[in-house]
């Protein structure tokens, strides 16, 4: 049996259990009419255990703030479980199969959760969803892989991305657990801060030149006063939240585009040059 007719035959026993065979054109036969249908499909509808699914919205500290985005969101259990469960104010969940999309606003409607979470039938790689706080997915490797560029260009910094199963190669995970022996991967969308930073400090002096090295949220770096070298330690970020240390002073600030601003109890001011 193929790949399609096995997520086709799963689909068409899962409507039947729920009692969900009116939703179909009574005149026309179920299979003829989603296998004519259908798109090609990368990747074989396997659902995500129940468990799993609390583990990556606790993972990704889902909550009533947030718009969720499931990619490839099959029987639509990873949304409606964000709707009701943990508030999001919104989702959206794309999937490829229309049987699937069906099924899952079905779901929705019936968990009364439909005025708040959406399913459309779509290729992820042609559609738009910079827009998302939270993102999910179930996919394949060599998938993530194809996303990865997108999402760091594309997603907010801060934006969490939780995977069930697989990572997205040379980005390694913010976070990582695991429930029934599968690995379960989070990561937080850096900001950008590659580049020669001035920072300014609520005090006389010349200003401390930072220059920041970046491969996806890891730094190293250098820093200057005066033309003369200063350590620099402790160089983190994490999404737009950079940390680092020079001497006694601990730097504790948010990245907005070009600048970053204090958040810890020293006050400095930092923009690129």
């Amino acid at each position: 049996m193929s790949a399609l007719a096995r997520r086709h035959l799963a689909a068409l026993l899962l409507l039947c259990s729920f009692g969900l065979q009116a939703a179909m054109p009574a005149a026309q036969d179920a299979s003829q009419l989603y296998i004519d249908t259908t798109p090609a499909l990368d990747v074989d509808y396997v659902p995500t255990p129940m468990p799993t699914v609390r583990k990556m919205l606790e993972m990704a500290e889902a909550g009533p703030e947030d718009h969720l985005v499931d990619l490839g969101s099959g029987d639509g259990r990873i949304l409606v479980t964000a709707a009701r469960k943990y508030g999001v104010r919104s989702a959206l969940g794309i999937e490829l199969d229309p049987w699937l999309v069906e099924y899952a606003r079905a779901e929705a409607m019936e968990a009364g959760v439909s005025d708040r979470v959406k399913f459309v039938q779509a290729d992820l790689f042609e559609t738009d969803f910079a827009n998302a706080d939270v993102v999910t997915m179930y996919l394949l490797p060599q998938l993530n892989l194809r996303l990865r560029p997108y999402m760091l260009a594309r997603l907010s910094p801060g934006t969490r991305i939780v995977s069930h199963s697989f990572d997205m190669g040379e980005w390694q995970p913010d976070a990582r657990a695991e429930m029934y022996k599968k690995p379960i991967f989070m990561w937080i969308v850096p900001a950008q801060v590659s580049g020669t930073w001035e920072v300014e400090l609520n005090r006389e002096g010349p200003p401390i030149v930072l220059t920041l090295r970046q491969e996806f949220q890891h730094l190293e770096g250098s820093a200057s006063l005066a033309g003369q070298a200063v350590q620099l330690d402790e160089l983190t970020l994490s999404g737009r939240d950079i940390r680092f240390r020079i001497g006694d002073d601990v730097f504790e600030g948010r990245v907005d585009g070009r600048t970053m601003q204090s958040t810890g109890t020293l006050p400095w001011f930092a923009m690129s040059r």
